[in-house]
Formats: structure tokens, sequence, C-alpha cells
């Protein structure tokens, strides 16, 4: 029997610029403070880590360039049939002065499915509240990328202990007018059991006003594990509450 699913989920994210915008409705200030406690113990965190990395590559101190960015999921997942299920997913970029300009270090533990691909994010299990099991579908990654170009990106990396993937990646953004943007995204991904993969991503955004905007996401994956064209595709209305809160209503 299919159950009913409520979700609560705690995103703490850390950016190396500015704050990355959370779906999450307002909360009271107290917890406010909490949320921005626990992202500044990250960040402060994942810079030591990442200040620790850098100094085995040269004695440039990571004050000089260095940067991390990335995202924390905290997630409970309640099924009338499966009852409570806890999930963690985390990414992170570390960006090492030490090391050429365009490279950097990346880690995390998410869906190893949708990280191979590089599926976009909005069509994640997670998103659309789909059960998963952490044994089977999550695994932990690392691994070095570098930016080639401003819109090209190459990345190998390790999961699950010893599997090796690759991806390219290419991504481009249009000004179509003031209002409307228009952005794609194409991935190739290289494992042993997909051999060569692509993930093609569409996005296009029309803004009514500076805090209401239309979205428009396609995305499809082929390899040799799909069963043909692997396609999702979602409309929505997104209402900004400021830079850390955004509300989200998508069929």
């Amino acid at each position: 029997m299919r159950g009913w699913s409520f979700p609560v989920c705690l995103f703490l994210l850390w950016g190396a610029v500015g704050a990355v915008a959370a779906r999450e409705e307002a909360v009271p200030g107290e917890q406010e403070g909490v949320l921005e406690r626990a992202r500044s113990g990250l960040r402060a965190g994942t810079e030591w880590l990442a200040s620790g990395i850098d100094g085995w590559f040269g004695d440039r101190p990571f004050s000089d360039g260095g940067k991390v960015s990335g995202r924390v999921r905290l997630k409970t997942l309640w099924r009338q049939d499966e009852g409570f299920k806890g999930g963690l997913r985390f990414r992170a970029r570390l960006e090492l002065p030490n090391l050429k300009e365009r490279s950097y270090l990346f880690v995390g533990q998410d869906n190893e499915r949708e990280l191979v691909t590089d599926r976009p994010e909005e069509f994640s299990r997670e998103q659309q509240l789909l059960a998963e099991s952490r044994r089977e579908d999550q695994t932990f990654f690392a691994g070095l990328g570098y930016a080639v170009r401003e819109r090209v990106d190459l990345r190998l990396g390790v999961r699950g202990g010893y599997k090796l993937y690759a991806q390219a990646r290419y991504r481009k953004r249009w000004k179509l007018s003031e209002h409307d943007r228009l952005e794609f995204i194409e991935t190739l991904f290289w494992t042993v059991r997909d051999r060569i993969g692509s993930t093609t991503a569409l996005n296009y955004e029309h803004a009514w006003s500076p805090t209401l905007a239309l979205r428009w996401r396609t995305a499809g994956t082929i390899s040799k594990r799909t069963d043909g064209l692997a396609w999702s595709s979602a409309l929505g209305v997104f209402k900004s509450f400021g830079d850390e809160r955004l509300l989200a209503v998508e069929a």
C-alpha cells in the first residue's frame, strides 16, 4: 500500500560569495539564529579542512584566494507504510590557492545515481519525496575538478570507496529580455557500467517581479543503463522572502 509522506528537511548552506536560497518557510528569530550559527560552524569547519588540505600542496596561505562552498541536508521522511526514515546529503567544493588557479577539490555524500548522471536537484528522489536507502542508494564521493573555461568543467571522482567516474559539463546562460532568462546544461559522464552517457537540462525563468517568478525546468538522461531517455519536467511559481528563504509551488 502506498503511504502518506510528510518530509521535514533542514537545509544548512554556506557559500563562497553569498547565501544560497533554501526552500523553507519563515521561522522565528530564535530559530533563525540557530540556523545561522549552524551555517557559520559548518563554514568554519570546512575552511579549516580546506586549509589543512591546501597545506599539502605548498606554502601559500589559504586566505590568499581560498574559497569553500557547499550544502548540507538533514531529512526526516514519514510514510504510513514505512514509518520514519532519516537522511543526510552534503556536498562541498574546495578552491585551494596552492593548486592551479582553475583546479578544485570536491567531496560529499549523495544519491549515487544522481551524482554520476549530474541529474538536476529539482528531479532528485529527495525532492520527489521518494524513499531511498542510505546503504544502497547513497554514496560517499571525492575527486578533482578543473574549470577549462568559464562554461566548461571536467571532473574525475571516486565513489563508494573505489568506483571511478568522470564528467564533462557545459553550461550556458542567456538573458532573453529584462524579465526572461534561459539556461542550458549538458553533462557527459562515464562509468564502467554506464560507459558513456549524457544528461541534458534546460531551465527557463520569467520574472514577474524581483520576488516572484515562473520557472520551467526539464532534463533528460540517456546511457547504457537507461531504457531510452529518462525524462522529467516541472513547471512552478517561486516566491522569494529574502536571501535565505524561497516558497515554491510546482507540478
